[in-house]
């Protein structure tokens, strides 16, 4: 789907597959099965040793005893995705309204105003909430509940990187995925579970950026100062990667929530792609969709 996405709404996915790669013979001997399973499931999956990743990405130089390359997988950087839907429903005449919402007004059993702070109203039809991790907060201004809870992600992108891989990584020892956007490098940590806490973790921070320079010899923690972090809470359930939401106590109600943390391995929305494309048929793309993830950092 997001192949045909990609054609129709003008981004880039880059389309050279994901390495996970391993120091460790246990890391690796876990990821070998896991080849295995993937290669029964119809999915692609190589097992590298030292010399076949080298060769699959020339350019960089690794600190792994193999790994598992998966050619299938993609990438995108998730601000060029969002650019171009946004673009694609200003096309097809949607209309963006910037504010803050304040309350809502609520009356039988639905919603019959969102209130701005200007003190505007806008009546909708439908209201679907797609709040990240503060659905859940503003959800229960609506008399719903949303079990979720929040956890922060923490990433840094490098503008000039000493080296620039060709392909996504995921480093299985140090937890660490690293993504090739353009010219940039973007290296991110895993998901720590803490709610909306805000606060920047500079011990975790510290992790990441000795993770990664294991992997990558030729890159120094020095690399990284003076760099913006980005660490914001997102949402996560047990339940799925993917919750849509439609509320029975108010019909005219949903919400929509994703985890981020397996990559973009779900289309958006039926409405919101219906909005970017009239003409793009939601169904037939997803029965033709072949098997792989593709990674937004």
């Amino acid at each position: 789907m997001f192949e045909e996405l990609s054609d129709k709404l003008g981004f880039t996915l880059v389309r050279n597959g994901l390495v996970m790669l391993c120091q460790t013979k246990a890391g690796f001997h876990e990821e070998k099965e896991v080849a295995e399973a993937a290669r029964r499931l119809g999915i692609q999956a190589e097992v590298c040793g030292p010399e076949r990743l080298r060769e699959l990405d020339p350019g960089v130089t690794m600190n792994a005893n193999g790994g598992v390359w998966f050619p299938q997988d993609a990438h995108l950087d998730s601000e060029d995705f969002l650019d171009a839907m946004r673009q694609g429903i200003l096309r097809n005449g949607g209309e963006f309204l910037d504010g803050e919402v304040r309350d809502f007004e609520i009356s039988d059993g639905s919603c019959k105003a969102v209130v701005l702070a200007t003190g505007d109203r806008i009546a909708p039809d439908h209201l679907t909430i797609a709040g990240g991790s503060w659905s859940a907060h503003v959800t229960r201004r609506l008399g719903l509940r949303l079990l979720m809870q929040g956890g922060k992600g923490y990433s840094f992108t490098l503008p000039q990187p000493a080296e620039l891989p060709r392909l996504c990584s995921l480093l299985k020892e140090g937890r660490v995925a690293v993504t090739p956007m353009g010219s940039k490098l973007r290296v991110a940590g895993t998901i720590e579970i803490c709610g909306n806490d805000l606060a920047i973790d500079r011990k975790r921070l510290s992790g990441i950026i000795d993770s990664f320079c294991r992997f990558f010899p030729n890159f120094t923690p020095a690399d990284f100062d003076g760099l913006e972090t980005w660490g914001l809470p997102r949402q996560g359930s047990l339940k799925a990667d993917t919750l849509m939401f439609r509320s029975t106590k108010q019909p005219s109600m949903s919400a929509v929530m994703r985890l981020p943390v397996v990559g973009t391995t779900q289309p958006p929305p039926r409405r919101i792609l219906e909005l970017s494309m009239p003409q793009f048929s939601y169904t037939q793309s997803l029965a033709s969709q072949p098997s792989g993830i593709v990674n937004a950092q």
